[in-house]
């Protein structure tokens, strides 16, 4: 699916990313952790063809990614930012309308429109304007929005920030449907590894962990819990569940 090889980025003359290496493979779950400013959000642009003037190489299904034209990335990468600003005054159902016919591949008699609403909760929003919205309810709205657009592979920038324990386990919820039901390939920058404790895709999570712009760690999730302590400089609380340990 995704390739990235001897990946650099800068702005201007900082370093924001150096020397990734990572493959993404077809019904992969990725989780990007890292702290503020160690390239998550840069590095999930660059794979959704968001932001460009890399040096390395990315391939998207072993052609490379900027041979793509954006219409055609549109159609195989949902992409979710982490903010949006909005120049129009949409409602949330012409936003999602919008989003809907963004992806030519999509089956246009479907009632997909109907059933996403309803799956996000955002019936009662349907016609209100987009800037009307709670934080937490712009980010059902833009989640919602990538949903809708069938694509192969969902990057996601933190699509849980704002949200309270009910819609976190809703969101984590519509994920496990995504990788499980749908087999959607799913990359995912987040902040608090503790959510997917809501998810039955715990035990499936791959983890790229960034630290001074760089791979600090890559691998399954699994191996990656004895490291978080040092990793995140937080002391956590070890509970055990049966043949289950979490970290708190």
């Amino acid at each position: 699916m995704i390739s990235i090889q001897n990946l650099f980025f800068r702005y201007g003359h900082k370093n924001i990313l150096q020397d990734i290496n990572l493959q993404i493979n077809k019904c992969d779950f990725w989780a990007i952790f890292g702290a503020n400013g160690t390239g998550k959000t840069t590095l999930l642009k660059l794979m959704a063809k968001q932001l460009e003037g890399y040096s390395g190489t990315i391939l998207l299904n072993d052609k490379k990614l900027n041979d793509y034209k954006q219409k055609e990335i549109a159609s195989i990468i949902g992409y979710m930012p982490q903010k949006i600003l909005f120049s129009m005054p949409y409602t949330v159902r012409e936003f999602l309308e919008i989003s809907m016919y963004s992806n030519t591949h999509i089956n246009k008699e479907t009632n997909a429109y109907q059933e996403t609403l309803q799956l996000f909760k955002l019936q009662k929003f349907e016609n209100n304007l987009i800037y009307q919205l709670s934080g937490g309810e712009l980010q059902r709205l833009l989640l919602a929005s990538v949903y809708i657009q069938e694509t192969e592979i969902i990057c996601l920038d933190e699509p849980l920030n704002f949200l309270d324990p009910a819609f976190t386990q809703l969101t984590m919820s519509i994920l496990d449907t995504l990788y499980f039901e749908k087999q959607k390939t799913i990359v995912m920058v987040m902040q608090h590894w503790q959510s997917l404790y809501f998810s039955k895709i715990f035990s499936q999570v791959k983890v790229l962990m960034l630290k001074d712009n760089k791979i600090y760690f890559s691998g399954a999730i699994k191996e990656a819990l004895p490291m978080f302590e040092d990793y995140f400089e937080v002391k956590l609380n070890k509970i055990k569940d049966g043949n289950t340990q979490y970290l708190l």
